[in-house]
């Protein structure tokens, strides 16, 4: 068997997935609170005092008030940074020789994102967010993992056997999961570091 598969190329880009998304969401927050949006040229040649100057005021929403992380939410967060570097070790410790045994194992543990999740429940309706990404990996786990147990079932073609190229394609699947779990991962730790930021 091969001992390396175009799926795998694509875990080496985690790292660079998660500081892309790290690039991408700091942008985006910094652009929202820099001070590039000047009030509009009437309102700023307003008189104190005026009735649209007290009518602003009067509509001013108040800021929310953040409320401190709790013990059972920080430890339902730590739970989620721990899935990415778990799964990560999953498709970089494959073996080479794929039996169907290997493949079968294989699959079983690229499940393991939804078994955590399952394990750990929803947590608070402020973690949702994050909830929802990590969800979403579970699902393209899962993707893979049904094209390692599709591989395992073919067993190891013979060199000549024209099941070879399907079953290939099988195993690339499987390990390209990598990639597309990986990233809403990433998203959803950051996330949370958003969440964990604003609740002080």
């Amino acid at each position: 068997m091969h001992s390396s598969w175009p799926g795998r190329r694509i875990m080496k880009h985690t790292g660079t997935l998660i500081a892309l998304v790290a690039a991408s969401v700091f942008g985006v927050v910094a652009c929202g609170s820099g001070g590039g949006s000047a009030a509009p040229s009437h309102i700023a040649r307003s008189a104190p005092g005026t009735p649209q100057a007290t009518a602003s005021a009067a509509t001013t929403p108040a800021a929310p008030i953040s409320r401190p992380m709790t013990g059972q939410e920080l430890l339902w967060l730590q739970a989620v940074e721990q899935l990415l570097p778990k799964m990560n070790k999953v498709f970089n410790a494959a073996p080479t020789n794929l039996t169907s045994s290997a493949l079968a194992s294989l699959a079983h543990q690229v499940r393991g994102c939804n078994r955590e999740l399952a394990r750990i429940g929803s947590p608070s309706a402020r973690l949702q967010p994050v909830y929802e990404l990590v969800q979403q990996a579970c699902r393209e786990y899962d993707k893979g993992a049904k094209c390692f147990e599709d591989a395992a079932r073919m067993g190891s073609p013979l060199p000549s056997s024209a099941a070879v190229q399907k079953f290939e394609q099988k195993v690339s699947c499987g390990f390209a999961a990598s990639g597309p779990g990986g990233m809403p991962l990433a998203q959803a730790q950051i996330k949370a570091s958003e969440i964990k930021a604003t609740a002080g």
